[in-house]
Parts: C-alpha cells; sequence; structure tokens
C-alpha cells in the first residue's frame, strides 16, 4: 500500500488565525512557526517523499537528519506539519518535541508523545475492538516472544467483562503515566516494567495503523542530549537501536530525528552507528 501524497513541496496554505504572526515573523526576517513553503534541499524533499508515502506499510520507518544550525531541520519539520494540517484526509500528524534531556529510552518517548496527543483516540479504537481477543492478538504479535508478556495487558484493553470506564486508566497504566503498585492491583492486571512497555508501544501503534491513523515522531535538536551527558546520548541512541528492531513488528508510522554535527555516533554508540 502506498499513500498518495500530492504536491508535497508546493506552498501550502498558511494557517488563517497565523497570519499575523507570520507577517510580524518576515518582517524581522524570522523563519515563519509553520513555514508555507520550502526552498531548494531536493535530494532530501525526494527522500522524504518516498519515506512518506510508505508511512501506511507493514514497517515503520525512520529518518535521521543532521545538518548543521541554521540549516533548515527545524523549519522542514514544521512545514512538514502544516501540510498534513492542511490535508486531514490522509490521517497524519506531525508530533514535534525537542529532545527532552531528562528521557534517554525512546520507547518512553514515544508512550509520552501519544499519551499527549492520541489518548482519545485509542480510548476510542479499543472501545470499537471490545470484545475482538483474536485481532488484538493479532496486533500485539501474536502474543510471541516478548510479547507474551503484555497478553493479559492487551486481553484487558478489549475485555467485555471490564466496565468502560476503566480503559483510559489502563491505557495511562500502558503509557507509564499511572506505575503505583496499587493501580495495578485496582485493575487486577500483573505488573510489568518500561521493558515490557516496549511492546505495548507497538500494540498501540498498531491499532492505530488498523484505525488508519498515522504519526510522525519528529524530535529535533537530539544534540541537546549530548551536551548533557555522552553517556545519556548512549542510552538513548541504543533504545532508539531496539524500537528499530521492532519496526517489523509495527505497521507504518515514522520516527524522523534531527541533529547537528556535534558529536560522532561511530563514537558514542557505534552498533547504532553501524546499524542506522
Amino acid at each position: 500500500m502506498t499513500m498518495v501524497i500530492d504536491n508535497l513541496w508546493e506552498k501550502q496554505k498558511p494557517i488563517p488565525e497565523k497570519l499575523d504572526v507570520l507577517k510580524k515573523d518576515f518582517a524581522e526576517g524570522k523563519v515563519p512557526e509553520l513555514p508555507y513553503f520550502m526552498i531548494g534541499n531536493r535530494a532530501i524533499k525526494s527522500k522524504i517523499q518516498s519515506v512518506l508515502e510508505d508511512i501506511d506499510g507493514s514497517r515503520m520507518q525512520t529518518c535521521l537528519l543532521t545538518a548543521d544550525y541554521g540549516q533548515g531541520k527545524t523549519n522542514l519539520v514544521k512545514y512538514l506539519q502544516l501540510y498534513f494540517k492542511n490535508h486531514e484526509a490522509l490521517n497524519t500528524k506531525v508530533l514535534y518535541q525537542c529532545a527532552n534531556i531528562d528521557q534517554y529510552d525512546m520507547f518512553m518517548v514515544l508512550l509520552r508523545q501519544l499519551q499527549l496527543h492520541t489518548l482519545d483516540k485509542l480510548q476510542e479504537l479499543f472501545e470499537s475492538l471490545r470484545g475482538n481477543e483474536e485481532l488484538v492478538q493479532q496486533l500485539a504479535n501474536n502474543f510471541d516472544d516478548e510479547f507474551a508478556a503484555i497478553r493479559d495487558y492487551s486481553l484487558a484493553l478489549v475485555s467485555k467483562d471490564r466496565p468502560s470506564g476503566e480503559l483510559r486508566e489502563l491505557l495511562l497504566l500502558g503509557t507509564g503515566q499511572l506505575y503505583t503498585k496499587r493501580t495495578f492491583e485496582k485493575l487486577q492486571i500483573q505488573s510489568f516494567s518500561n521493558y515490557e512497555r516496549r511492546c505495548i508501544l507497538a500494540l498501540f501503534l498498531n491499532v492505530l495503523s488498523y484505525g488508519n491513523y498515522y504519526y510522525i515522531f519528529a524530535i529535533d535538536e537530539l544534540e541537546n542530549v549530548y551536551n548533557r551527558s555522552e553517556k545519556r546520548l548512549s542510552m538513548l541512541l541504543t533504545t532508539y537501536r531496539d524500537l528499530l528492531d521492532m519496526f517489523n513488528k509495527i505497521n507504518g508510522h515514522l520516527l524522523f530525528v534531527c541533529t547537528t554535527p556535534a558529536f560522532e555516533l561511530e563514537t558514542v554508540n557505534p552498533p547504532f552507528y553501524s546499524r542506522i
């Protein structure tokens, strides 16, 4: 399956309520918050378009964009954000954030984004799957290998016997917002750690793609983590590599990471460098 993305790099229609801000940005020589046109960089545009056209495919994807300060990395991501706002029929959204120097687990970074931006949609989709244990099993890699650890949790999300009011709490348990022993006991769910939540991330993303909703997780300024601690960046890149290994278990979506060449990937995390 290939998503049809028309006129991706043509001028976009600015958001009406942002027009005054756009005018002031241009008057002061600033790049607008949501730029509505992109100049040059044909090779990068071509590569990104080919990746986006497969965002509804059978495998998650990633792009790691490295460029010096002022070369337009953030500009490009913000442009994509505007494009998909102007093309709502594609059911694709850009979830943008600067790299969090205090969070160095890529799985938890993405789960946090889902919690902030898609919780209502996830709740709606799981409600529609109520009683469909066979489908949820398929979306959770048939509970094979490490996915066996989330079997009870996955089935609880679609159980007919549970009050519908518990669903939101179950979702927050999966994202990590709720994590106390008391919550697990209240919901009668066997406790799990952040390690098992990587499988929950895959389940959530598969449920979203099953509902034809796709997300571009845009993480900007990765160098900020390096500036805080090279060890933290290495830990983040290790979980990034672990996520790459799970891409064949996740249908669609895109992880788009931007950084400056402030560090050498080959030195900070050789295994990640060899993989990417």
